[in-house]
């Protein structure tokens, strides 16, 4: 999971060559991004499922008439993977669904496979 934190200071600097009743005020910003690999909130699984299937259509995201928590039980589905982590991974896993006409497959390190079934009347 990749993660940005946004940190904004606001300053006041008092430079000894400027009037001391005007200070000059300093905005810094800085980003910070880190990956921990190995872990997902859930909503990032959830949209990578998404935007994977709209990707195979090529449309928008917005654009999948589809939920997935109508197909199966996503809570469930991270819970699985989740186990499957602590339990350090030894084995394989994998779940396999149909969505919006897609073939999908998530695998215990959360990669995501989509392919469009054969007989998708999807547009």
């Amino acid at each position: 999971m990749v993660s940005t934190c946004v940190v904004t200071s606001y300053l006041t600097y008092y430079p000894r060559t400027h009037q001391a009743d005007a200070p000059l005020a300093v905005v810094v910003r800085m980003a910070i991004t880190t990956e921990t690999p190995g872990t997902d909130d859930g909503a990032d699984l959830d949209f990578r499922i998404i935007s994977a299937i709209a990707d195979e259509y090529g449309i928008d995201v917005t654009d999948v008439d589809c939920r997935l928590y109508d197909v199966l039980d996503a809570d469930g589905m991270r819970k699985l993977f989740a186990r499957h982590e602590e339990s350090g991974g030894n084995h394989d896993l994998s779940v396999s669904f149909t969505m919006a006409g897609c073939d999908v497959v998530v695998t215990g390190i959360r990669d995501v496979d989509v392919t469009r079934s054969s007989s998708s009347k999807h547009e």
